[in-house]
């Protein structure tokens, strides 16, 4: 019997590979994918392109429901011959083996794009492996049901178009709830039947076993309504003594499909982020509830095509909602359903982006944002474009919800910077990060304040004793305190002069902690790349905005504690000589610092500081410069005493950062650029939870803060261009050609062949 099977299945097989149309189909369909991820997907677009193979994935699903039904036209040509030994079972379920094995070979040349990507950044193959995986289930379902509709349909041509138009609109179903109201068992059911959507886990890299167990249950169901739909025509009973077994067997699969599988299910993140498993600390947060928490996410149509990481945040919703019967997920577009009103009721105001219609500009009011209910409690999330720490904003939000926890933090600036105008970004991060700021303007309080609140010190040059001595006292009666501070000033509004500055109160207080910053400035090739403006002078003739690299604003590489990097300007290295403090932040292995130059070389200012004439890489040693790696970042976590007070601390929580600039407006902006670089911001949030005790939700936080899909590999516009015209090539010439020769090397030998067999048969017949 298997033999029989065999030689069936290989009957099957031959059909497509000497067919030339199924050649070419392969070709466009490799083509489409590769086309809409490059150019449609604009990977080759400056800062839009990503080595996240997401994208190219779900393409997939919708150009295969074309490319399907074309396959499945090679079975509708070939009517059930009751002269040969297999039953309907057997002949249907060889045509689906065979199609499936020619989808699978079809498909294998765009495995090219992924091997491109590599060239411009790296390529995650753990989310590679389950996507292939998971497209092949896919077109398992998307096979089986072209052949039943084969059976129901009997002109070709309508067939091929009505099997198309059902493979598009099933996988098209999961967008239904976010353009109708539904029900959440209707949504949920709705979702559930989608080819598309059960294929969406497995396209970024989570192989969730609800997904596979729907399609071989959906392939064993079209399988026997094609067998019975042929049974039925021909006059023949299904539900006969013959196919008792089998029926049987079907009904049963069908009752344990029915049962409920989030009981027994299974999800294995293989991507290498894991940035859509959900933590522990998250499901144990949610399960803890003891109503149902309502999410609805309002996203406007408009911003995939500019920000379509924001499909991602989607998808993490509805796996948070899969996790657990807690929590229902609701994807609306505002702007379809007249949202906007509720939503500003809310809070939450509309994100403009740019359109070009009818050569006219317009600007268009767009909303990314999640709405949490829990009782009679609304927490919302106002803008989320990424999944860039989108689970640590939603467990902040739901354990307010839940548990009604608060965070506070004071906040005290001791330096050049005005709190309300040079911090008010900072100060808003820190709000949206769940800690109300408690601004102070007197810091001789904080020696009767609480300590169960952490403070933030930007900057300590403009300090009195009292004022050190309140604050070391706060800290020795066990309060926390995050501290920007060094011993210079930078003239920011003017010329960048640097100042020493004298008198400081608070830094021997560090010092005697074991944190004691060296009188120099340090500087890294790792380093801030932004647009400075050029005055007039013999090497510059004309002032304009010229992009530099500026070796005082230090880009901190990833590394432990910072693990996305950090922005410092105009840091002192720091010295930690005790016990009692430990280095946190390292700057790269080729950096230096500068040290001061007292015959007044630079002015009033005690060093170099022009972006355009200051070296940008590191000076041999000399009088003004050492080549040496520097600490710009320390924890004070051993037993520490007073200066000003005769306290002692065993445990004290203190992370010193150096420079007062370090959450400064104007300066984030400027490094930033057009998007903003708001990672110090982003450490600062995460460094206060620390302090405040919150070390889950801080690691939470923290996990989820580095993209490694970055185009990191490409250097230079040379080499961009290289790289893109190999990818092109490769793809949209070499994919080609390679498919249309293997198909020619086939059928020639396919010709000598059966011209041997010929000659063969001649000679045979001759004697």
């Amino acid at each position: 019997m298997k033999n029989k099977f065999s030689a069936l299945l290989k009957k099957e097989i031959f059909s497509y590979a000497i067919n030339p149309f199924y050649y070419i189909a392969a070709i466009v369909f490799c083509v489409f994918c590769a086309a809409g991820f490059f150019f449609a997907g604009q990977f080759f677009v400056e800062g839009k392109g990503s080595a996240s193979l997401s994208r190219f994935f779900l393409l997939m699903p919708y150009i295969a429901s074309v490319f399907i039904p074309s396959l499945c036209l090679e079975t509708k040509g070939r009517a059930l011959d009751t002269m040969l030994p297999y039953s309907a079972r057997e002949m249907f379920f060889s045509r689906i083996v065979s199609a499936l094995i020619f989808f699978a070979l079809a498909i294998s040349p765009t495995a090219l794009v992924p091997i491109c990507v590599n060239f411009f950044g790296d390529v995650d193959f753990g989310a590679l492996f389950t996507a292939y995986l998971g497209i092949i289930f896919f077109a398992l379902s998307s096979i089986s049901l072209c052949v039943f509709l084969s059976e129901l349909v009997q002109n070709r041509a309508a067939y091929f178009f009505f099997s198309a138009l059902a493979l598009s609109a099933i996988n098209l179903a999961h967008f239904l709830p976010t353009l109708a109201q539904l029900s959440d068992f209707s949504a949920a059911l709705v979702r559930s039947l989608s080819f598309a959507w059960h294929f969406d886990s497995a396209g970024k890299g989570v192989l969730d076993t609800r997904d596979f167990f729907f399609y071989v249950i959906s392939a064993i169901l079209f399988l026997e309504l094609a067998v019975f739909a042929a049974e039925t025509r021909k006059g023949k009973n299904y539900f006969s003594k013959k196919n008792a077994l089998s029926t049987f067997t079907f009904l049963l699969i069908l009752i344990f499909a029915s049962l409920d599988s989030s009981r027994v299910y299974k999800r294995f993140d293989l991507s290498r982020s894991k940035q859509f498993s959900i933590s522990p600390f998250t499901k144990n947060l949610i399960s803890s509830a003891h109503e149902k928490i309502r999410i609805t996410y309002y996203r406007s149509s408009e911003l995939l095509s500019l920000y379509p990481e924001v499909r991602e945040v989607g998808f993490f919703l509805q796996s948070l909602a899969l996790e657990n019967k807690n929590v229902s997920c609701t994807e609306l577009d505002p702007t379809r359903r007249g949202e906007e009103k509720n939503l500003k009721d809310l809070g939450v105001q509309p994100y403009q982006i740019q359109s070009v219609k009818n050569n006219r500009v317009e600007f268009i009011d767009t909303y990314s944002a999640i709405v949490i209910e829990y009782l009679e409690g609304i927490a919302v999330i106002p803008l989320a474009f990424s999944t860039n720490s989108l689970e640590f904003d939603l467990a902040l939000r739901i354990d307010f919800l839940l548990n009604k926890t608060s965070r506070k933090a004071y906040v005290l600036s001791g330096g050049d910077l005005d709190l309300e105008k040079d911090c008010k970004v900072s100060l808003q991060w820190l709000n949206l990060e769940g800690f109300e700021t408690i601004p102070i303007f007197d810091a001789r309080i904080l020696a009767e304040a609480e300590t169960s609140s952490p403070l933030v010190l930007y900057g300590t040059k403009n300090l009195s004793q009292e004022d050190s001595a309140a604050i070391e006292n706060f800290i020795l009666r066990g309060g926390a305190a995050l501290i920007m501070t060094s011993p210079y000033s930078a003239n920011v509004e003017d010329d960048w002069g640097i100042t020493e500055n004298s008198g400081d109160t608070f830094i021997p207080v560090l010092e005697k902690w074991g944190a004691s910053f060296e009188l120099a400035l340090a500087a890294d090739i790792s380093n801030v790349r932004a647009s400075f403006y050029s005055a007039q002078d013999a090497q510059n003739p004309q002032n304009e905005y010229k992009y530099v690299n500026y070796p005082l604003w230090i880009n901190l590489l990833p590394q432990e504690n910072a693990p996305a990097g950090l922005e410092f300007f105009w840091a002192s290295p720091i010295r930690v000589a005790s016990d009692s403090a430990e280095p946190i932040f390292f700057t790269s292995g080729s950096s230096w610092i500068f040290l001061p130059d007292m015959r007044g070389t630079f002015g009033a200012s005690l060093f170099e500081t022009n972006p355009f004439t200051i070296p940008k890489a590191a000076p041999e040693n000399g009088e003004f410069s050492q080549k040496r790696v520097s600490v710009l970042g320390a924890k004070i976590n051993g037993k520490i005493s007073g200066i000003y007070n005769s306290l002692e601390n065993a445990a004290p929580r203190v992370t010193l950062i150096s420079g007062q600039y370090f959450a400064s407006d104007m300066l984030l902006a400027m490094a930033g650029g057009e998007m903003g670089d708001y990672r110090n911001l982003n450490f600062l949030g995460t460094e206060l939870l620390r302090l405040n005790g919150d070390d889950d939700l801080a690691e939470l936080k923290n996990s989820f803060g580095v993209s490694d899909a970055g185009l990191y590999k490409i250097t230079s516009a040379e080499e961009a261009a290289r790289a893109i015209q190999k990818t092109l090539a490769i793809n949209f010439l070499l994919m080609p050609a390679a498919v249309l020769f293997v198909m020619t090397a086939f059928f020639i030998a396919r010709k000598k062949r059966r011209g041997k067999l010929a000659i063969l048969l001649k000679n045979a017949g001759g004697r």
